[in-house]
């Protein structure tokens, strides 16, 4: 078979943007080059030519066979931190570390020592060093445009980012989402969504005494603190939880205790004597925190009715309620709602 010689050709057209064609002759391209120069508003901006070398032997078909699979060494000008880049195709598994997809760089030693000093990278200079390697997967491109993989970023707003589509190295881009949205799993693919069950709002309903003066009672049974002032009526279903807070400060009375409770759409909290007793007759501030869980039976018209209730074993038992600060404070919070 006579001598042929192969040409690569680079065009470039007048927006920048370049194409690579390689030729084989039997002679030389440089007749053809001109002639194709005379019809084309594009310019070759690099060539190179010499005899073409054809090699014996039959492709590998074991873990990564096609064309498509490339193995990209990355190497850099550590003076202008420029960077080139060697493809191998149809890479051998074995130089890839246990994850499958990083390039063991004991694997291409040969390599590394090929390009270091030789392989030149943008800026001009030669490579000086190797960063690191991956396995890249890319989808087939017609050949009329090119043979070499191509990477067509699809991003085009801040915030952007790009999804495999498939096993084969397709791609898509996902829109960046809403202030405030969360990146989760649809139909085994990335997509933004609204929050669930992270971020909530607490409905939480207060009461607190008049201050016109204290509060004081000889009931022997439960009855209101104050019923028209000293309650809340927060909506509530079967199943939330409330968390209930009590704080003010009492007394006995010589001869009896103050028994305190809270009573929640018609449940008193607690035992026979509620959720406080104290027979002191001195001033003890004090607070009841307590978390309940509503029943549907606690419930009317879509709200519970929750207020502090009382009684004295004997005597007459008092809750200050005088002033901005010493007066009884309810507050009930939904936690679960």
């Amino acid at each position: 078979m006579p001598t042929r010689k192969r040409a690569s050709l680079v065009w470039q057209d007048a927006q920048g943007e370049q194409a690579l064609h390689l030729i084989t002759t039997a002679s030389g391209v440089s007749s053809i080059r001109t002639q194709l120069l005379l019809k084309s508003n594009a310019l070759v901006s690099e060539e190179a030519e010499g005899d073409l070398i054809e090699t014996n032997g039959t492709p590998s078909v074991l873990t990564y066979p096609s064309n498509r699979m490339n193995a990209v060494l990355i190497f850099k000008d550590s003076r202008t931190n420029s960077v080139a880049r060697l493809y191998i195709p149809a890479p051998l598994d074995t130089i890839f570390d246990g994850s499958g997809d990083t390039v063991d760089p004991a694997q291409v030693s040969a390599i590394i020592s090929a390009a270091i000093g030789n392989l030149m990278a943008g800026s001009g200079n030669t490579v000086d060093m190797f960063v690191g390697g991956y396995l890249t997967k890319v989808r087939p491109q017609p050949l009329e445009m090119t043979e070499a993989p191509v990477f067509v970023n699809p991003m085009t707003s801040t915030g952007d980012m790009i999804y495999a589509t498939d096993n084969v190295g397709d791609y898509d881009r996902l829109p960046i989402g809403s202030s405030g949205q969360v990146l989760e799993v649809v139909g085994g693919i990335p997509a933004w969504a609204s929050p669930t069950g992270l971020a909530v709002t607490i409905p939480t309903a207060r009461a607190q005494g008049t201050g016109a003066g204290d509060y004081t009672t000889s009931s022997a049974s439960f009855v209101d603190v104050d019923g028209t002032n000293l309650k809340v009526s927060p909506s509530a279903a079967s199943g939330d939880i409330l968390l209930i807070a009590l704080t003010c400060v009492g007394a006995g009375s010589v001869s009896g205790a103050l028994c305190l409770t809270i009573n929640v759409g018609g449940t008193q909290i607690g035992d026979t004597d509620g959720l406080l007793f104290t027979n002191t007759s001195s001033d003890i501030p004090f607070t009841i925190v307590v978390q309940h869980v509503v029943t549907s039976g606690q419930i009317s018209g879509g709200t519970v009715l929750i207020k502090p209730q009382w009684l004295s074993t004997s005597g007459t038992i008092t809750m200050f309620n005088r002033s901005a600060v010493v007066r009884p404070k309810l507050s009930v919070a939904n936690l679960r709602q």
